[in-house]
Formats: C-alpha cells, structure tokens, sequence
C-alpha cells in the first residue's frame, strides 16, 4: 500500500465567529440538511480525519446502551459515492444497518462521488509517489473509527463534540463492538483496515474479493488490473503482472490474521459474480480452514456463497445483518 506519510489525525482548528452547526453546513455546502431525522433512523453529518466530511446513521429514539459501531464502505460507484441506491428495490444498506440498531459512519472514498476530483490519480501520484490511493482509504477509516468512538467533529480546535455542534444528543458507541463493512472495492479495502487497526473487532467482505495470485490477465475478472490499472489504488500491484504466484501475500493468510487477533470474519461471495475467480477463492477458503485446522485454533470465520449474482439487495442485506447478530 505504500509508505504513508504522517500527519494530523485532525484538522488543527482554529477561532469560528459561527455557531457550530452553521460552520458545519458553509463548509460542507451541499445542499441538504445537515441533521435530520426519517423514519427511525437520524442523520448527523460530520467532518474528520484528513478533511473527510461523512454522515453518522443511527436509530431515533436513542436506546439508553452504547450502540455497536460500523464503517461502511462503498463499492466503485464515481458519480454517487457511497449515496447510491445499488439495489432498486432493497432499502439502502446503511440506512439498514442504522434501522437495525447500529451507529454507521458512511462517507465517501477517494476518489468517487463528492471527492472525485479531490485527489485524481495523476496528483495524488505526483505528491506522494511511494503511497497509494489504496492506503489512503486505509487511513480514512482509521479515521472514521476516530469519528465513531469520539463523537466529535474535526474541524474545530481538538474535535468538537457533536452535541455541541448539533445541540443533539450522538449516539455512544460500544469500543469493543466496532465493525467495518464493505461491498466491492469497500470490501478490499475494509479486510486491509481490519488488519491494521486493533479497535476493529469485525469485518465483513461483501462480493468482489479475488486472489490476487490467481488473478491473471487471462481471466474474464479482468484480474489484478483493476487495481493497479483501471481504478490506479494499488500501482505496486502491477509489479507482479505476468508472475501474480509472487504476490507477497494473499486473502487466506489476511483472514488467518484475523485469528490471532481475535476478529470476526465474514465472506459473501455469489457464485455468479464475474468479478471472481470462483474456483480460485473456493481453494484460498480451503486453505484457511485447514490453516486454522492445523493450528487448533477457532477461526471465528463464515464464507457464504449463495447460487445468486452480484447484487446489494435484501437478500445479502439480510445475511450480514443476521451474522452481526450473532457476532
């Protein structure tokens, strides 16, 4: 992913002459409500990390417990970002998430929807050659997770505390129950987030996870040229085009990770989505259940593969919210 480069966690602040909230719409100037409330579910829009502006889902009324925490993270999706209604007829999977009891944190990654031009990948290249677009994403969601569990906005000297800034009460959330969602790119990307940060305690991969040492041009997935070509996240990744055995490491040995460090784990992967190699990932899954087999170990991992295509809809909705249950 890259050497990535240090810097603030949050913006440094600074004197604001405007009510908190009225900072918070200027700044984000997009047009529509900053907070509100719609069947059961609120939203609060917020800022973080590197200059982030996202949205902070969760039930209304607010139980009285802390709720368990999610970062959700969207597919390729350039002209909506993470807004995109994926599946017609499904419930949009974050406000799903938020209705079923969860805190969510959904934003935009580099590079699509409101940040499409932010960072393009001929700048983003030419200010930090040896990163990548790809661990930029990473750190975005260190970042959310900072949002999560902080319950404050960024922009303001230390971080603000949102029911300051909305003179609303936030959601609390529970730090030992911190999940991080994906579908598609967001998938790939929350496995690599999972693996670096110790606050997540469960990941789940929603379709679009392929071996990188299998996936050669030759295949109809297009291969790991989505990724250090077509979409430019992982350019190092093009090293090792024409001899992708060389990989240094591969998605069974990141889900064994997740063992040691005590995460949960989920894998849904469609048999007809033609952006896997199927026969390829049922052998990395194999090789994960033997791996944990071998060390004795309780691999705290479930791989769904239901006969359907790729599709966001009620069905994969109700599989994910059914393993967070249990979890």
């Amino acid at each position: 992913m890259g050497d990535t480069p240090v810097g603030p966690g949050w913006s440094p602040g600074g004197s604001y002459s405007v009510s908190a909230q009225t900072y918070v719409e200027d700044m984000e100037n997009r047009g529509d409500k900053t907070y509100f409330v719609e069947d059961g579910v609120a939203k609060m829009t917020i800022t973080f990390g590197r200059y982030l502006e996202g949205d902070l889902y969760f039930p209304n009324p607010l139980p009285a417990k802390p709720l368990p925490g999610i970062v959700w993270l969207h597919p390729y999706s350039y002209q909506d970002g993470y807004t995109e209604n994926y599946a017609k007829d499904s419930k949009r999977m974050y406000l799903r998430l938020a209705s079923e009891g969860y805190a969510v944190i959904a934003y935009d990654q580099l590079g699509f929807g409101r940040r499409l031009h932010n960072w393009t990948p001929e700048k983003f290249y030419r200010r930090w050659p040896n990163w990548s677009r790809f661990g930029h994403m990473v750190q975005d969601v260190q970042s959310a997770v900072d949002a999560l569990l902080g319950c404050r906005d960024g922009p303001f000297p230390d971080g603000l505390p949102l029911s300051s800034a909305y003179a609303q009460t936030p959601p609390k959330v529970d730090s030992n129950r911190v999940a991080v969602i994906g579908y598609s790119m967001g998938a790939a990307v929350a496995l690599h987030s999972a693996l670096f940060d110790e606050r997540v305690s469960a990941v789940a991969a929603l379709t679009g996870i392929s071996p990188f040492r299998n996936d050669t041009l030759a295949l109809e997935t297009g291969g790991n040229r989505r990724l250090f070509d077509w979409h430019a996240l992982l350019p190092r990744l093009g090293w090792f085009q024409g001899r992708e055995e060389q990989v240094p490491y591969d998605y069974d040995e990141l889900f064994a990770s997740f063992k040691a460090a005590g995460k949960a784990a989920l894998l849904y992967s469609p048999v007809n989505d033609r952006t896997v190699d199927k026969t390829a990932l049922e052998i990395c899954v194999h090789n994960l259940i033997c791996l944990s087999q071998t060390s004795g170990a309780l691999l705290d991992f479930e791989f769904l593969q239901p006969n359907t295509t790729n599709k966001l809809d009620d069905d994969m909705q109700d599989s994910v919210v059914g393993w967070l249950k249990k979890i």
